[in-house]
């Protein structure tokens, strides 16, 4: 057999080997401990496109719109004397915040006496009750206030806290973000008042902790009860420990990899623990069963280890190389991120292989061999062996009906996968008990939606610094996004000249931006790079119903700029950039899946040496991939990046017991008889190991579903639904495939030429 020589030099070198294991670990260890975990927000989207370098120069002039923290304070008696003495302790508070770069209120709003002369909108201490109830008339008249600070009712304003963009950080920035939360909660508030924190900070810092909490606690748990699941199928502690040392040693030389080459863990690449331990796994409990078995059947421990990796050596190699094919299909994708995630988990499924065929038969043949199998206690298999047959007759006796019948059924179910498209939301992964989470839903109808996005205006040379055209460009732009559903309350220069008598778009009005703060201008206008900003806001209701409201704008801005030659006008903004490459993640990751199938099963044909079984082997392996999109259109309606990398996870596993069963068919076709006989033998010598791989991750993944982060728990529920499903399509549609279209002795098998 093709693993014969390496299985004899594994074993007959076992001590070498052992070194190298430890080397390796050891090795890995340093690499660990320079292991980091990347929390800058922005890097799970950087790429090197022209948008994300049009976002760079946007945050250069006009600042960052993604480090804006939202108090938002809501009260029916907000103008009165209670509610502006506590907006005014709040601003203070948070004003003095170190971290805390710029705050905005309504504190901060002048309007302007018939003479010209500015005054604060708000009125001083001690004022009369009717000047409070001017104010707000006042305020909700105000073009800079007005579904900026102060929602339509007058009932919600907002306390906008910009974060230095020094603090990239998610360290840094949830430190700030605890001192504003802090702020908020000490500054003696009206019991009328209502004070909650939100915004694009608070909501990411919120997603890094669950994730932080999830992995902690939801590993620990899902280790623990696999690892007990595992005690009470194989019902001998050495066999679960064997079994879990190697894909663990597996997943630890990636991670100490990783930190060799100075690969940080991010929120995209937190799964690959997850993908390596599954496919290292479940070529264990293979490798575990056919040793337990040659150990029942009287061979010492060196023997049955020796003779596991003789078997199963090569269609653990299988696995392992087309587990990386499919992940290195990721490496011409758009999107740095998804680069690096693919190549590391196509690194730890050669890493994974390397451990299970080392560390599974070097620990089987030491003393721990002597403890996988009770001799005087029928094991599971022998235990349940009259239910296997029983199962697998039904199978092949009515193997054409199975074979319509799930064929049918992926067909269907095919099809309504083409009903989903990529989607993704600010708070998608935030528990829905936050507080941060319901603040944005309030926002979001108060305001019309609190996601930031910006059109950048550039001016030919020829004009004045601030010229007419330039101020009905951007009349023009406000038009634009005033009309396009979705986006609300634009802002730009217009709304602060709006504040002078006169048309804003005048020449008067132009000759009045020199007079103006140069904060204040310098927010909406760069006269020395002939740059002017509009900003607006959208809902967070996702990227999916966002794409329709960016695609009017971005076609509206083409108009006026056929309209206006030498003008640029470019739509940008953190919600317009992440949207488009997020959404190219998951287009990324989801053709990479389609092209790693089609290699996954050639490479299964070439090296089973049979086109035939190649292409048997491709329902069975779709088949969780169908059903599992099926349920996302049902239930959620969109693909996510966490459902497109559960399609790699239910891939994998379909794939590798596949790649088992066809191995061990192949095995016991050869030795004689039927083809139902060899299905039948298969089935029980294979069926059991499938079944124990099953339910262990099941268990696991199972106690992710109780995880609060609506991402996770998806992840869970969808994770199970894919190892279900991909049960039955190695147990019950596979063996119905073979015994319908693998021709009996006699006729050539190889090829496909039958």
């Amino acid at each position: 057999m093709p693993f014969d020589r390496p299985a004899l030099w594994i074993i007959d070198h076992r001590r070498l080997v052992g070194g190298l294991v430890v080397a390796i670990t050891l090795v890995a260890t340093v690499g660990v401990s320079r292991l980091e975990f990347d929390d800058v927000p922005r890097s799970v989207f950087q790429s090197e496109d022209e948008g994300f370098r049009d976002l760079d120069a946007l945050f250069a002039e006009f600042g960052n719109d993604d480090n804006q923290c939202l108090v938002v304070v809501e009260s029916d008696e907000l103008f009165s004397p209670v509610g502006i003495a506590a907006l005014r302790r709040l601003t203070e508070g948070i004003a003095g915040i170190e971290g805390v770069e710029r705050v905005r209120s309504m504190l901060d709003v002048v309007t302007f006496t018939p003479l010209g002369l500015p005054q604060p909108l708000l009125p001083p201490e001690g004022a009369a009750a009717a000047s409070y109830a001017a104010a707000r008339q006042a305020a909700l008249d105000h073009p800079l206030l007005a579904g900026q600070l102060l929602s339509d009712d007058g009932a919600t304003t907002l306390v906008v806290a910009s974060i230095t963009p020094r603090a990239e950080r998610i360290t840094d920035i949830e430190v700030v973000v605890e001192r504003i939360r802090e702020a908020a909660t000490a500054a003696d508030v009206a019991p009328t008042l209502r004070v909650r924190l939100t915004g694009v900070p608070p909501i990411r810092v919120e997603v890094f902790s669950a994730v932080r909490r999830d992995s902690v606690r939801f590993m620990f748990l899902g280790i623990v009860s696999a690892g007990l699941m595992a005690v009470v199928l194989f019902r001998r502690l050495a066999a679960v420990v064997i079994v879990a040392a190697a894909p663990w040693l597996g997943t630890y030389w990636t991670l100490g990899a990783m930190g060799l080459v100075g690969e940080k863990i991010n929120l995209i690449n937190t799964v690959m623990p997850t993908l390596v331990m599954v496919v290292g796994f479940t070529d264990a409990v293979h490798l575990m069963f056919d040793i337990r078995h040659s150990l029942a059947s009287g061979d010492s421990p060196l023997d049955a280890s020796r003779s596991a990796l003789r078997h199963l050596g090569t269609a653990c190699a299988l696995t392992s190389l087309t587990t990386a094919i499919g992940f290195s299909s990721l490496a011409v994708a758009r999107v740095g991120v998804i680069q690096r995630f693919g190549l590391t988990c196509a690194a730890g499924a050669v890493f994974a292989f390397i451990a299970v065929i080392t560390v599974v038969p070097l620990l089987a043949s030491t003393w721990l061999g002597r403890h996988l199998v009770d001799h005087e206690r029928p094991d599971f298999v022998r235990r349940h062996r009259a239910f296997f047959e029983r199962m697998i007759d039904a199978i092949v006796a009515r193997h054409r009906l199975v074979s319509v019948v799930g064929i049918a059924v992926i067909v269907v179910l095919g099809l309504s996968a083409t009903q989903l498209r990529p989607d993704s939301w600010l708070t998608e992964a935030v528990p829905r008990r936050n507080d941060s989470y319901h603040a944005l839903l309030h926002c979001d109808e108060a305001f019309g939606g609190t996601l930031p996005v910006s059109v950048v205006v550039e001016w030919p040379e020829e004009w004045r610094p601030i010229d007419t055209r330039l101020l009905e460009t951007l009349a023009d732009v406000e038009a634009l996004v005033r009309d396009v559903p979705g986006a609300r309350h634009p802002l730009s220069l217009l709304n602060v000249l709006r504040l002078f008598p006169g048309e804003a778009t005048s020449g008067d009005s132009a000759v009045l931006v020199d007079i103006l703060p140069t904060e204040v201008r310098r927010r909406f206008v760069h006269s020395d790079t002939r740059r002017a900003v509009v900003t607006a806001r959208l809902r967070d209701v996702g990227s999916a119903a966002n794409e329709p409201t960016f695609a009017a704008i971005s076609s509206g801005l083409r108009q006026i700029e056929a309209e206006r030659p030498g003008v640029r006008l470019t739509l940008t903004g953190t919600a317009v950039v992440a949207t488009a490459n997020i959404n190219h993640m998951i287009v990324d990751l989801a053709e990479s899946l389609a092209l790693a199938v089609v290699a996954i099963f050639a490479v299964m044909g070439a090296v089973f040496r049979s086109l035939r079984l190649g292409i048997l082997s491709i329902p069975s392996n779709v088949l969780p991939l169908a059903v599992t999109s099926a349920l996302l259109v049902a239930v959620v309606g969109r693909l996510q990046l966490t459902s497109v990398i559960v399609f790699s996870i239910c891939l994998g596993i379909a794939v590798d017991d596949t790649i088992h069963f066809i191995n061990r068919f192949q095995r016991e076709f050869a030795l004689g008889g039927s083809v139902a006989d060899a299905i039948r033998r298969s089935f029980i010598a294979v069926g059991s190991a499938i079944l124990t791989t099953s339910a262990v991750l099941l268990v696991g993944f199972g106690c992710v579903t109780l995880s609060e982060t609506p991402s996770s728990q998806l992840f869970a529920w969808l994770s199970c639904v894919a190892i279900l499903s991909a049960l039955l399509g190695d147990l019950v549609l596979l063996p119905a495939l073979l015994a319908w279209w693998v021709p009996e002795r006699g006729r050539p098998m190889k090829d496909g030429k039958a």
